[in-house]
């Protein structure tokens, strides 16, 4: 009789824990969704455009905001937020706001920039500047870091780089497991990323590529396929921000965020290796950027230090594992060039001439 009720109690106790693991995870999902739709939200505005929003809607008189679909309840909380927590930094703090959802943050923005006075207009670049990580890097953040780590999460494994400001590669490795074919449920997801978190190499930030916005249909292996990466990544998120070796900003109180989505294909575009909307393998790219071998092709002018010992491991590699170790390695430099250093020649490259190249020295 002792013995079924123990069973009984550690039945409950499981199921217990159980749910509560399942809800956590849903919620960190949730937030990497909304994440990535901010992080498409933010791409439509330019830089310029964002100072302006965040400014009136910290400045701006209720009758003003009254005129910029804002409604008198949403005004209201607005200003209560404000005089609790002070103006707002970013467009991601109005998602903090109780009421405020991306569609109605993308309508008061919208309203916003479509009445900016056509005398400020005329001394704005005609698309601004564009954002290229999410968050955004403040000077302090770009100073005070040694080392940056690259992650490639791809269809069979991630990938990682460790790269330091003066691009030297210390720590470049790989992670391979199955192909997702069904649908894992979130303890299985959870444990593959914790399985991660331990092979990964300590950094000061970590840089994953932003995932992209799906514009035709997909079907439904598809769909599961990018919903569990989705998941991954979310979860990888929320690990690395919480990991005492990993962060080193964590405390008990607070765990700053040291995680950040560089905007998507934005290595493809500097590395060449995206014809349409396909892209094509990193070998050439890698080659040149390692001296490995001299190519044709126009590569921008970057080099990477690198010990001869990972340079061998990478050539002993098979194609598909080599594959692996080109995207995560193409991330980081990526991000070095042209979030860290503010490479003219790097920048003119991915923005192709399309839009009026502003890089912020201050």
């Amino acid at each position: 009789m002792h013995i079924r009720i123990r069973n009984v109690i550690c039945n409950c106790n499981f199921t217990v824990l159980k749910f509560k693991i399942n809800s956590q995870l849903k919620l960190i999902s949730k937030e990497c969704s909304t994440l990535v739709k901010l992080e498409d939200l933010q791409s439509r505005y330019s830089d310029v455009d964002q100072e302006l929003i965040l400014t009136t809607l910290n400045t701006a008189t209720p009758e003003h905001l009254s005129q910029l679909s804002v409604s008198q309840t949403r005004i209201k909380t607005l200003k209560n937020w404000q005089s609790e927590r002070g103006p707002f930094k970013s467009l991601a703090d109005l998602l903090k706001v109780q009421g405020f959802c991306l569609k109605t943050l993308d309508r008061i923005c919208a309203s916003i920039v479509a009445r900016r006075p056509q005398d400020e207009v005329s001394h704005v670049p005609s698309k601004g500047r564009r954002q290229f990580v999410i968050p955004p890097l403040s000077k302090q953040h770009t100073q005070n870091f040694s080392k940056a780590v690259g992650l490639y999460l791809g269809p069979v494994g991630v990938s990682w780089a460790s790269l330091t400001k003066s691009n030297e590669l210390h720590e470049w490795g790989h992670f391979k497991f199955a192909e997702v074919t069904k649908k894992m449920l979130p303890t299985e997801t959870f444990s593959l990323a914790q399985t991660i978190l331990k092979k990964l190499p300590v950094g000061d930030m970590y840089v994953f590529e932003a995932p992209m916005y799906i514009v035709t249909p997909l079907d439904n292996k598809q769909t599961m396929v990018r919903n569990e990466h989705l998941e991954l990544l979310s979860m990888l998120l929320a690990l690395l921000n919480t990991s005492g070796k990993h962060n080193a900003q964590l405390t008990e109180e607070l765990a700053p965020n040291c995680v950040y989505y560089l905007r998507s294909n934005l290595s493809a575009r500097l590395f060449r290796t995206l014809m349409g909307t396909e892209r094509v393998s990193t070998t050439p790219a890698i080659n040149c950027l390692l001296d490995i071998l001299p190519t044709s092709l126009p590569m921008p002018n970057i080099s990477v230090r690198i010990l001869n010992e990972l340079k061998e491991r990478y050539l002993a590699q098979s194609a598909i594992n080599r594959e692996l170790l080109g995207q995560a390695l193409l991330l980081i430099v990526t991000f070095m060039e042209i979030c860290v250093h503010k490479n003219v020649e790097s920048l003119a490259a991915v923005t192709q001439g399309k839009r009026k190249v502003i890089t912020n020295q201050s």
